[in-house]
């Protein structure tokens, strides 16, 4: 269902911070692609970000749950994007991450074969960074006053969380018992993504754009926990669908100088994938992954210059 909700969503709204900034009030709509004239907007800002990630297996005879919610980050990010002959885009994006144990995450380990339980809570802190790059080819209409392009491109992103003091709770305890244990984990997504910008000039100075990608991403977590889930593990997953769409403007308020206002959204999930977990040095276990599941939301402020 989520694939067909987020298709819907392609056609309003769209994936990366790319749009090519022209005064289609100035423009004479003439290419020179001899002399390469080209336009270069760069962009750097801060803002806010929210993620929530959560995972499921079955280890033998075990349901285990993972959940990190609450993670509300500050960000920085910085941007570019290079328009050459009024038609060719290249685009590149970075944004940084970090929170201080603002964040809560949550295991929940059932035994299917006795029904009891155990759970985990903690508080986390971590860090996430982004890093992108596309390509496409922008048709214009009105001297720049509309344009659309379709793009394609890659992206890297990492999420690292930390936690260090635990309180577990059994199904026969009304009240946690809390112990120092660290836990760290680390995740990956990457790959290729497919997807378009579309952009509007109301006025002069002010231009509002659309964007959505769909991307095919490769997971991999590595994980070292030290409560009954002891061991060292690793993820993996070749499966994950991801859905990324933004809404954005900028507004030009001095000669070549202009803000910057962005939403941005993603989902990735999968269904399916491997979970690799080693608890001695001669002890290996291996089972599914399943229900893999990570949301991103974050609003910006930037200010650019076009050259």
């Amino acid at each position: 269902m989520k694939k067909f909700v987020f298709l819907a969503l392609a056609f309003i709204a769209g994936s990366m911070q790319v749009h090519a900034y022209d005064d289609w009030c100035a423009s004479d709509c003439t290419t020179n692609c001899f002399g390469i004239e080209s336009t270069l907007n760069v962009a750097v800002g801060g803002g806010y970000r929210h993620d929530t990630l959560k995972w499921k297996t079955f280890a033998p005879g075990v349901e285990i749950k993972e959940k990190w919610k609450d993670l509300n980050m500050g960000i920085v990010e910085a941007n570019a994007q290079l328009l050459v002959c009024e038609h060719y885009l290249v685009a590149v994006d970075f944004d940084y991450g970090w929170f201080d144990r603002g964040g809560r995450h949550r295991i929940r380990q059932f035994d299917l074969i006795t029904g009891s339980s155990d759970e985990f809570r903690s508080r986390v802190k971590g860090e996430a960074y982004d890093v992108s790059g596309a390509i496409g080819y922008q048709f214009n209409w009105d001297c720049y006053r509309y344009s659309l392009a379709p793009i394609v491109g890659y992206s890297y992103n990492y999420q690292r969380f930390k936690n260090q003091r635990e309180h577990r709770r059994s199904n026969d305890s009304s009240s946690f018992a809390s112990f120092g244990r660290r836990n760290n984990y680390r995740f990956e997504w990457n790959g290729p993504f497919l997807g378009f910008v579309s952009a509007f000039q109301p006025t002069c100075d002010w231009q509002v754009y659309f964007s959505y990608a769909y991307h095919w991403a490769w997971f991999q977590g590595r994980i070292h926990e030290r409560s009954l889930l002891a061991g060292r593990g690793r993820q993996h997953s070749n499966n994950v669908s991801g859905n990324e769409f933004c809404v954005g403007s900028t507004y030009e308020f001095c000669d070549n100088w202009f803000l910057g206002l962005n939403f941005d959204y993603k989902c990735f999930f999968a269904n399916k994938g491997r979970f690799k977990r080693r608890l001695a040095p001669s002890v290996e276990e291996r089972f599914p992954l399943r229900k893999l599941d990570w949301q991103s939301f974050y609003v910006t402020v930037d200010v650019g210059y076009v050259f």
